[in-house]
């Protein structure tokens, strides 16, 4: 992240939260970086919310899920257009032929690939199916963000990092319960409390899941080094 400390006291200050509140948040919730080696935004395509909107549209396809060597892997089949999408790694077992990318943020160029045939099948449910930039928000969150469509929250993201963590700080306050916890966090006297309230954070922004990635305490240990 290339942002100043001036510029992230900005944002942090525009949803009434600290700095190192913020600044420790979006560490954790970030892969570091809003923009790939080549200056194309960070992306990660989501299969299955893909599915649901083309089911919503009626478009034929099927979503099939998959565990090879331990991973677990989502294929799409839409006529004439058949789409791999991988959770994991591992591309094993993985007919030739068939599309596939890695589910992270480490796999930018099979992303894009995959993305790009997404586009080609359905333009408007490949953009609310991806999360886009540092903080990865999905753009079916754009409203949250006070965006009116997915396209201007894709277009406001594109022009910087500072555009991306805006939106995620206009994510937090539009999801009440995060920013409660947040505000928690940085009033709290105790570690106990400190650790309740990023318990809370971490739940409202990974899921229920979180404690598999220890996001409450990588939360915790992050807004207090950034908060001496």
């Amino acid at each position: 992240m290339n942002l100043t400390r001036k510029e992230i006291t900005e944002i942090a200050a525009s949803i009434e939260l600290f700095y190192g509140t913020l600044r420790g948040f979006v560490e954790v919730e970030s892969g570091g970086d809003g923009f790939g080696k080549d200056g194309r935004i960070v992306i990660q395509f989501e299969p299955h919310i893909f599915s649901k909107y083309l089911t919503e549209k009626k478009i034929p396809h099927t979503l099939t899920k998959k565990i090879l060597n331990g991973k677990t892997f989502y294929a799409i089949e839409v006529p004439k257009t058949p789409l791999l999408v991988s959770k994991g790694k591992s591309t094993d077992g993985i007919k030739a032929g068939s599309w596939h990318i890695l589910n992270g943020v480490e796999g930018q160029t099979a992303e894009y690939k995959a993305f790009s045939i997404a586009m080609s099948i359905d333009p408007q449910s490949a953009l609310l199916s991806t999360s886009i930039g540092l903080m990865q928000v999905m753009g079916f969150n754009h409203q949250k963000l006070d965006y009116k469509t997915v396209n201007e929250m894709w277009d406001d993201f594109k022009k910087g990092e500072f555009q991306q963590v805006a939106g995620g700080a206009r994510f937090i306050k539009g999801t009440p319960k995060l920013w409660a916890a947040l505000k928690a966090f940085q009033v709290a006297t105790n570690d106990k409390d400190r650790l309740a309230a990023a318990r809370i954070a971490a739940y409202y922004y990974n899921g229920s899941n979180y404690e598999q990635g220890q996001y409450h305490i990588k939360i915790f240990n992050a807004i207090k080094k950034h908060s001496v």
